[in-house]
């Protein structure tokens, strides 16, 4: 696939892959296409994810130290494209429910700051291994709803057919505002409060174009009808 360099992102999570660019004129839709599309209405929503906030970095290290049951966490790293060190912090669990106590009892010792938001991934290494939840939390603040001005529809490749969701104006115009501010840095595309995908922001990313295709364990015939069927509820 054809990419404009500006919206290059590696990809740092399993789950449904997501590529966020300006597309080719090899890889835009056909007007035909575009008028497919329909309004999303799921809660889709983009959001910087939150890896240095203090508060993070002291939940993470009561778990590392306490193991509540099923959970356990550890601060991991990357080198980024300037050479300098980004923390990644790890919190995961075998379920979304041992996160979640977990969460709640620190919470009633040390209440979490406004800004922060927990979101959740579901199989982050794929079906069938023993950790199957991690938990992130995102600035919300810093982030947006899409809004009912993005239209979703599928598009197909030659790997196969993938779900395009197309910004309105305006939140294209903030979408490439926050991908500005946070290069080098994992921005959360979160549907119904579960991540999509935690890509690193490579380069601003200005159309406002989403494409998110199936992971390489996924049959994209499969998996775009039914994301579809999630953004749109057709």
């Amino acid at each position: 696939m054809r990419t404009k360099t500006h919206g290059l992102l590696r990809a740092t999570a399993l789950g449904l892959a997501l590529v966020l660019f300006g597309a080719s004129c090899k890889d835009r839709p056909s007007a035909d296409a575009a008028s497919e599309r329909a309004p999303v209405q799921a809660a889709l929503s983009v959001a910087p994810v939150v890896d240095d906030h203090p508060w993070v970095i002291a939940f993470l290290t009561e778990i590392s130290i306490t193991r509540p049951p099923g959970a356990d966490a550890r601060l991991e790293g990357r080198t980024g494209t300037e050479g300098l060190r980004h923390p990644e912090p790890i919190i995961e669990a075998e379920t979304r429910e041992a996160l979640a106590s977990a969460l709640s009892a620190y919470e009633a010792l040390h209440p979490r700051p406004p800004e922060l938001w927990p979101v959740w991934q579901r199989d982050p290494f794929g079906p069938g291994e023993r950790v199957a939840w991690r938990l992130y939390f995102v600035d919300r603040a810093r982030g947006f709803a899409v809004d009912a001005e993005a239209r979703a529809g599928i598009q197909r490749h030659d790997h196969g057919p993938s779900v395009h969701v197309q910004l309105g104006p305006a939140q294209s115009e903030r979408f490439a505002a926050l991908t500005q501010a946070h290069v080098g840095q994992r921005v959360a595309v979160v549907l119904e409060n579960e991540v999509v995908m935690l890509p690193v922001v490579m380069a601003p990313i200005l159309d406002g174009d989403i494409q998110l295709i199936a992971k390489p364990s996924q049959d994209p015939e499969l998996t775009a009808p039914d994301l579809l069927a999630r953004l749109t509820g057709k």
